[in-house]
Order: structure tokens, then sequence, then C-alpha cells
């Protein structure tokens, strides 16, 4: 017979998880596909590029596929517009879009760790939590003990 255990009995909680620290290897930012670009996202890319707002949607900024917002400008071979060439940096790296921000925690593909450097952490994290029974303490009084 399973024991019963009084209202104030501690329990854990345990959560595990993934997460991926990026090492800034750049691959994210060399394969094909949209970056979606905010109001906010195009204010503060065009004050960091010190230029107007207007010069970069027209110099950086293509419409999107179904014609719903903006994404950037996807060079020939897939890559980011603001992939520095030489260096691999990202040149817009301080105001980066959300979209670049969140990968790979936030959002990724199968397989995307084939070619994306970042390290996989595992954890483990465990905690006491107080259980409160729906049963006044009267309940628990006359209880047998367990096997």
């Amino acid at each position: 017979m399973a024991q019963v255990q009084s209202p104030e009995s501690e329990m854990t909680s345990t959560v595990t998880g993934t997460v991926y620290l990026c090492t800034r290897c750049s691959s994210c930012c060399k394969w094909s596909g949209v970056v979606r670009l905010t109001d906010p996202e195009i204010t503060a890319i065009s004050r960091f590029l010190q230029i107007d707002e207007d010069e970069f949607i027209q110099k950086y900024t293509d419409l999107l596929p179904n014609r719903s917002g903006l994404t950037l400008i996807e060079l020939e071979n897939g890559h980011c517009i603001f992939i520095d060439a030489g260096s691999g940096n990202c040149r817009i790296y301080p105001v980066r879009p959300m979209q670049c921000r969140r990968f790979p925690n936030g959002w990724n593909f199968p397989g995307f760790d084939k070619t994306c450097r970042s390290i996989a952490v595992h954890y483990r994290l465990t905690h006491p939590c107080q259980h409160e029974s729906p049963y006044p303490p009267e309940f628990f009084a006359d209880q047998p003990e367990g096997d």
C-alpha cells in the first residue's frame, strides 16, 4: 500500500532541457531564407548605420514573398547582406533583428546543428516546492503507514 503523505510534505520540481551558447560562427547568417524586420528594428538599424529609414529600406531590404512586410536582402550566395566578407562578422551585431538574436534557442530547424557551431548545454534543475493538499489535515490523522 502506498504511503499517504501529509499536506505539508515537501516535493520537488525538475526541469530539464538544452540551451545553445552562440560562438558567433556566423553559419546561421549564411543560410538562404528570410529575416523579417519590424518597424523598431528598421529604426534601430538605420540609426546604427547613420542613415535615414527610407535609405535603409531602399538599400538593404526586400518585400517578403507574401508582401506582408520587409526582409533583409540576401546575397546571391544566400548570405546575409550584413555579413562582413573578410571577417565573417555581423556588421550590425549590436542591433541585429530579434529573429537573429533568438537563433537557435528561440527557433531552429532539424539538422541546424550540423553547420551551427553553437555549444549545447544540457541542464537539469531541481528545486523544492510545497505541495498544498486539497484535503484538511484531519484527513491524514488516522491513515495507516505504508508497507
